[in-house]
């Protein structure tokens, strides 16, 4: 009886997740130009990720600023569950390298993401510098990483 609900414990673990394709798809420019409707849920976009060794931002050209910066977090573990085998081990080598670089070796990569969005306000990332923050949950999909001399948008 008791091997019986112990096997039966992680379908109903899984029921309570909701269903990635539950998440609501928005756009990252949505997300930021409208923070309180989005502020604490978990929410599916795609944007660049631009980092270098002090600097881990998601961005679009069309709408970030430095008014709306918005600090990237990851979730290795959740994303390592989560995620195909191939698209971890590219997170793995393009975004979880820690230091993958010095302070001017910039990288862009445009991904899709599901994650939690903060917009509390508070300041978020390097010295607080960061008006939003997401912390990513899951990557669907993930561009192969640009080297560039300057960022692509505005996250400094």
């Amino acid at each position: 009886m008791v091997l019986l609900l112990l096997s039966l414990l992680p379908a109903f673990a899984q029921n309570n997740r909701p269903a990635s394709s539950d998440i609501p798809y928005i756009t990252f420019c949505d997300l930021i130009q409208n923070p309180d409707l989005y502020d604490g849920r978990e929410v599916r976009f795609r944007a660049k990720y631009l980092a270098n060794s002090k600097v881990a931002a998601f961005g679009d050209p069309n709408c970030s600023s430095k008014e709306n910066r918005t600090w990237a977090e990851f979730d290795g573990t959740s994303i390592k569950a989560s995620s195909t085998p191939e698209i971890y081990q590219k997170v793995e080598e393009q975004i979880l390298c820690g230091r993958c670089g010095g302070d001017k070796d910039w990288r862009e990569t445009e991904m899709l993401v599901i994650g939690i969005f903060d917009g509390s306000d508070i300041g978020h990332g390097r010295l607080g510098k960061y008006r939003f923050m997401v912390t990513v949950k899951n990557v669907e999909e993930i561009s192969e990483t640009e080297k560039t001399k300057t960022p692509g948008f505005e996250a400094q």
